[in-house]
C-alpha cells in the first residue's frame, strides 16, 4: 500500500483538527498576517482552515512563505502534524527543536508516544 497523503487527507485532517480545537481546549498561539503564505488566497475553499491550523500551531507551511495547500503531504509532514496536535492536546507547546533531518524529532516523538512504530515506514519523504 502506498503510504502517502493527498491534499484530500490533509484537508480532512485540517478540518478535523480545527473543529476539535474548540472542544479539546486548543488555543491560538500565533496570529496569521495576510501574505504570510504567498500561495494562499482568500478565494480558496481551504483558506480559513489553513489559517486556523497555522494559528493553533498545528502546521507552519512548507517554506519561509509557502504553505503548499494543493500539494501532496509526505509521511513526515503527516507525522509532524500528528506530533504537534498530540503534544498540544497533552499540555505541551507543539514546539520541537529540529535537528539535521528536520522531521526526525517528530518521528522520535511519535515512536516514543506509540502512534508510529519503529520501522513502520520505509521512507518519510514519500
Amino acid at each position: 500500500m502506498k503510504k502517502t497523503f493527498s491534499i484530500v487527507a490533509c484537508a480532512v485532517a485540517l478540518c478535523a483538527a480545527t473543529a476539535l480545537s474548540a472542544f479539546a481546549g486548543f488555543a491560538k498561539t500565533k496570529t496569521y498576517t495576510e501574505g504570510t503564505f504567498t500561495d494562499l488566497s482568500q478565494d480558496k475553499w481551504y483558506y480559513n482552515e489553513v489559517i486556523s491550523a497555522y494559528e493553533l500551531g498545528f502546521m507552519n507551511g512548507t517554506g519561509a512563505d509557502t504553505f503548499s495547500a494543493e500539494g501532496n503531504v509526505t509521511v513526515a509532514q503527516g507525522i509532524t502534524l500528528a506530533a504537534r496536535v498530540h503534544s498540544i492536546y497533552n499540555g505541551g507547546t507543539g514546539e520541537f527543536t529540529q535537528g539535521d533531518v528536520w522531521y526526525q524529532v517528530y518521528v522520535d516523538y511519535a515512536i516514543e508516544n506509540g502512534f508510529v512504530k519503529e520501522g513502520q515506514f520505509d521512507s518519510y519523504t514519500r
